[in-house]
């Protein structure tokens, strides 16, 4: 083994080391999802390295460690929770990235930048979906007051995504028989839909705010026989209706009583 190939095996077994050890407590404080979004904050940094020459590397990881710290800032502040802040940072810091990205690439050829802004707001429904997807997942994972509801929204999304939108009318476990019956969903499917639908009710009218792993587990399987039994075409996860045509979908008021909302 040569110098270089030991020094790369050797950093990477580093990295591996200081990574276990961070994601333990990030583990531990539910935060396993809020990586990924942090590491979205580098896009300014590689915008400026773009724009005035110098090293993406140290325009990222400067992007990043002010992002870090403006998070716990507003944290500490005590006027925001640590996803509402990291929400904040995150879309700042995308939007912020994205357009001087696009002006550095400007500085280079207008018509390329001219493409990627036409590719950009095509890719916008499928982008805005998956933003949506990781929120509800973030939810969901992290077992609050909401999880049982973020795991219904996002099942109402993905079955209108396919094509199949639930009527305001339609209750809890009728939404349900719909969605098995459309989807022509698995025996698993089908009995951890039917835990789940258990679960969102308990949460909206029986005042329980705990959650269990069951919502986290059934919530998987329904995802996963959805993904088995009907798959999501190209053009579905291009341009997904529950972005395009949000159909309204059912919640509960305070009083525990059911009502429309978009």
């Amino acid at each position: 083994m040569t110098a270089p190939a030991l020094y790369s095996v050797i950093l990477v077994l580093l990295t591996a080391l200081a990574a276990g050890l961070v994601g333990s407590f990030a583990l531990m404080k539910r935060m396993s999802l809020a990586g990924d979004v942090i590491s979205h904050i580098a896009l300014p940094g590689l915008g400026l390295a773009l724009l005035f020459h110098f090293n993406p590397l140290v325009g990222a990881a400067a992007t990043l460690f002010l992002g870090t710290l403006l998070i716990w800032r507003l944290q500490q502040g005590g006027t925001l929770t640590t996803d509402v802040a990291i929400g904040v940072i995150f879309t700042a810091a995308l939007a912020s990235g994205g357009l001087l990205v696009f002006f550095a690439i400007a500085l280079f050829s207008w018509w390329l930048a001219v493409l990627l802004l036409v590719l950009g707001l095509a890719g916008a429904p499928a982008v805005v979906r998956e933003l949506r997807r990781r929120r509800h997942h973030h939810e969901i994972t992290e077992r609050g007051p909401t999880a049982a509801d973020a795991a219904w929204t996002e099942l109402l999304a993905e079955s209108l995504d396919r094509g199949m939108a639930v009527p305001p009318s339609d209750t809890l476990r009728v939404a349900a028989q719909r969605m098995v019956r459309e989807h022509d969903l698995d025996t698993e499917g089908r009995e951890s839909l039917r835990t789940l639908v258990g679960e969102v009710e308990r949460s909206w009218y029986g005042g329980d705010t705990t959650v269990s792993t069951v919502v986290v587990e059934s919530f998987d399987r329904v995802r996963r026989s959805l993904h088995r039994n009907a798959p999501l075409a190209m053009r579905a996860r291009l341009l997904p209706k529950s972005v395009l045509r949000p159909s309204k979908r059912h919640t509960t008021d305070n009083d525990g009583d059911e009502s429309d909302s978009t």
